[in-house]
């Protein structure tokens, strides 16, 4: 009987990460992950870890939803999620749309697949819902129903649906009520494949 809107059909693999910082700046840090060596900005990331926050003394990493400070020469074994051979399959509701449960930098709401919609759009709302600082963002406008209204361009950290995750996903957050709902746009649509038949649409995680 189909009870949820989305399916996870396929678990996904447990992958082992091995962190280690060698090097510490302001906004970036210098990490060897399993064994490969790499400079990270805050906000990227590399084999399954994100690099949220680096200063001088210590970095703030991100592996599979659980964030460590790591200082200077630091090292942990961690587990993250790979993508590898999963699914979603959404239905079309009543309204014809295809709505979905998205989790955004840990946080769940509600989303709708939005295909003509190049970035995923958020209200001010929702943004505080999900703890997003927006106002830090690229300050633009976007016209609405009601007029131009400020807006605000961001990344998000991550996004998932299913657990099809996407990292560093752009975003623009609308100071007001509009969108209604989360627009799940082709900034994460981009990273699956989509298939739609007899008013059910699949995602299948690229990578």
């Amino acid at each position: 009987m189909k009870r949820c809107l989305a399916l996870l059909c396929l678990l996904a693999q447990s992958v082992l990460a091995d962190v280690q910082v060698n090097a510490l700046f302001e906004g970036s840090a210098y990490l060897t992950v399993n064994g490969q060596q790499k400079l990270l900005r805050q906000g990227q990331s590399f084999q399954g870890v994100t690099l949220l926050q680096a200063n001088t003394e210590k970095a703030l990493v991100e592996i599979d939803g659980q964030q460590q400070w790591l200082d200077l020469s630091s090292r942990i074994n961690a587990s993250y999620r790979a993508n590898t051979a999963r699914e979603v399959v959404l239905h079309r509701d009543s309204q014809l749309k295809y709505m979905t449960q998205v989790s955004i930098n840990g946080r769940n709401i509600a989303a709708l697949v939005d295909t003509g919609a190049n970035l995923m759009a958020l209200s001010s709302r929702h943004a505080t819902q999900l703890g997003i600082d927006f106002k830090k963002g690229e300050r633009a406008a976007v016209a609405t129903a009601s007029g131009i209204a400020p807006s605000y361009r961001v990344t998000l950290r991550s996004v998932s649906v299913g657990g099809i995750v996407a990292n560093n996903v752009p975003a623009v957050v609308i100071e007001g009520n509009f969108p209604q709902v989360v627009l799940l746009g082709m900034s994460y649509l981009t990273h699956v494949d989509m298939q739609e038949r007899d008013n059910i649409l699949t995602l299948r995680a690229r990578y």
